[in-house]
């Protein structure tokens, strides 16, 4: 008969107590699969599967040769064996670690169970099922697993079962979730790509206005002593544009009054021509272009004005048909255009 392949038991490493108890349970269960009954010949196997150190220790037991000779040397060498590598188990201590063993962060609910049954087995529990069931309870991670024990009635193979289905749900989500963020990036990622790129360009000139601390209508230090009527550029006429209350070195403004400014000439008797329809018509002539300059429009009055909007005011007694406000920023009429209309009127 072949002998099946086993594990040596190592007599000197850390935990021999606990690793003896189940290095044991494991060889019994090779002793069932194979069907061997016999006590002699389990105890042979047992000193063949240990190693040098095992034998050793069985020799220089008080009693060996009375076990060899027993009735059941295979149950008297594991009970000798058992007192050997625990021989001053205190179940209360035992009791205690179990009491407060807990479920390491990370570990499956199977390895924690597994863990309950070792220390079981040395506390002598009378019921060491509903024990362990207790025990997964009150140490488990799963917050919905312990509300499930301690709200309904359940036996400690149907609390392991629910454990599980929890874990591979988790653990679904995990994935699923980890596979949407995986799709999310995708998508960005493609759409920064199609998006052009905007690029703001900073406001330096109320960086620098605060950090100096520069009068932006006279270039000298803000605030100024006295208020606001005090500092020196008030009243003042600007060489470059010819507004009031700053200097030209701080002029923002990049058109200059000796420079010809854009301006738009607007007819307008073209423009009240066509009055009565929805839109009305501006013809529109530009003599100079700057873009960067605001334009500037000029109305001006010819001798066909009859289609123009009047209003009838009095001028120093004197009754005279004006032109509504036509919105332009700037008016024009001739000399001879105003003596005509008021000798016109004076007659």
């Amino acid at each position: 008969m072949n002998i099946p392949p086993y594990e040596k038991f190592d007599c000197h490493s850390e935990g021999t107590a606990l690793r003896w108890t189940r290095w044991v349970r494991r060889l019994e269960h090779i002793f069932d699969g194979y069907e061997i009954a016999q006590s002699k010949r389990k105890y042979a196997l047992t000193l063949t599967y240990g190693d040098p150190d095992l034998n050793d220790i069985v020799e220089s037991l008080p009693n060996n040769e009375q076990i060899e000779a027993s009735d059941d040397p295979y149950k008297d060498l594991i009970d000798a064996l058992n007192d050997h590598f625990n021989p001053q188990s205190n179940v209360e201590i035992l009791k205690y670690q179990f009491c407060h063993k807990t479920q390491t962060p990370g570990s499956k609910i199977d390895d924690f169970y597994a863990e309950l049954r070792q220390l079981a087995a040395q506390c002598k529990f009378v019921n060491p099922e509903d024990e362990i069931k207790s025990q997964i309870i009150s140490g488990c991670l799963s917050r919905k697993l312990r509300e499930k024990g301690l709200t309904t009635p359940i036996d400690l193979t149907n609390l392991l079962k629910f454990a599980r289905t929890l874990e591979m749900t988790e653990e679904y989500g995990k994935q699923l979730a980890a596979y949407h963020q995986q799709i999310n990036k995708i998508f960005d990622k493609s759409k920064s790509r199609s998006r052009p790129a905007t690029r703001h360009a900073p406001s330096t000139s109320k960086q620098k206005i605060i950090s100096s601390q520069q009068c932006r209508n006279c270039g000298g230090n803000w605030p100024h002593p006295g208020g606001q009527s005090k500092y020196p550029a008030f009243n003042k006429t600007c060489h470059k544009c010819s507004k009031l209350h700053h200097f030209a070195s701080v002029c923002k403004s990049s058109f200059s009054s000796s420079e010809t400014k854009p301006i738009k000439f607007i007819d307008q008797s073209q423009r009240y021509a066509h009055s009565h329809q929805k839109k009305n018509v501006r013809s529109i002539q530009e003599f100079e272009q700057n873009p960067d300059e605001e334009d500037d429009y000029i109305f001006y009055v010819n001798h066909d004005a009859s289609k123009l909007p009047h209003v009838n005011v009095r001028i120093n007694s004197t009754a005279i048909s004006v032109l509504a406000d036509s919105g332009a920023s700037t008016n024009i009429i001739s000399l001879k255009e105003i003596s005509a209309r008021l000798t016109q009127h004076q007659s």
